[in-house]
């Protein structure tokens, strides 16, 4: 797990480096910025969602 979220990172800077290009590039663009925002939003939200999946996979609540 330690490793998948080490490349992840790796990945989601490469994206959000791209996307802070393009930004720059197209400063104009209003839909580039929103891209590169709900980029952002995405792969923040992303690994705190499978955390709580993960978590709520341990803990299992319908043991007898």
């Amino acid at each position: 797990m330690f490793y998948l979220s080490q490349s992840f990172y790796r990945v989601f800077a490469l994206v959000l480096a791209l996307a802070l290009i393009l930004a720059l590039i197209l400063e104009c663009e209003t839909k580039i910025v929103y891209i590169s925002f709900s980029t952002l939003i995405t792969f923040l939200t992303y690994p705190l969602f499978y955390w709580l999946l993960d978590r709520h996979k341990t803990t299992n609540h319908c043991e007898n």
